[in-house]
């Protein structure tokens, strides 16, 4: 037990030589902190200032800038672009964009349905057609009725690309 204490009582009275007095320690770390405090305030000086200046009521007073008249001209195509504003209101916009909408998509739906029923007619024609035994009746009363139907089918899907909307427009 008493080697113990006799080590610990000279571990610390190694360790306690080795910390420096705290008179000598005291001004380290101060100093690059004075050094880092002048830095900053050197890098401020140099940053750019802003080149734009708040204007006070004394700033328009003082101020000797000449007011701009416009010719009769000017003034009328100025007015004529203040009174080509929208006359509806942001409801009524959206309540006409939204009735369109709903006309475009009722036409569409019932273009599609056209669209479709004509490519079911003309894949039971086709059907037909290699199912007849009579070779006469095959090439002259079933195939002008397929290439009738063919024919309608087209001019629908045309009448369908022109009834889809391109693009949509996004609102403003």
């Amino acid at each position: 037990m008493r080697a113990a204490i006799l080590c610990l009582a000279l571990m610390l009275a190694s360790g306690a030589r080795a910390i420096p007095p705290a008179s000598e320690n005291s001004q380290d770390p101060k100093a690059p902190t004075k050094d880092l405090v002048s830095a900053a305030k050197d890098a401020k000086g140099k940053r750019k200032q802003p080149s734009t200046k708040v204007l006070t009521n004394a700033d328009v007073k003082k101020s000797k800038g000449k007011l701009i008249v416009l010719s009769s001209k000017e003034k009328a195509e100025a007015e004529t672009a203040a009174k080509e504003v929208d006359p509806l209101s942001p409801l009524q916009r959206h309540d006409a964009s939204y009735r369109e909408r709903l006309v475009v998509d009722e036409k569409t739906r019932v273009a599609q349905a056209r669209v479709d029923a004509l490519e079911k007619e003309l894949l039971d024609l086709e059907s037909r057609y290699y199912e007849e035994n009579d070779p006469d009746r095959r090439d002259r009363v079933i195939r002008t009725k397929f290439e009738e139907v063919q024919e309608t089918l087209n001019e629908a899907k045309a009448e369908l690309e022109a009834v889809r909307p391109k693009d949509p427009e996004p609102e403003t």
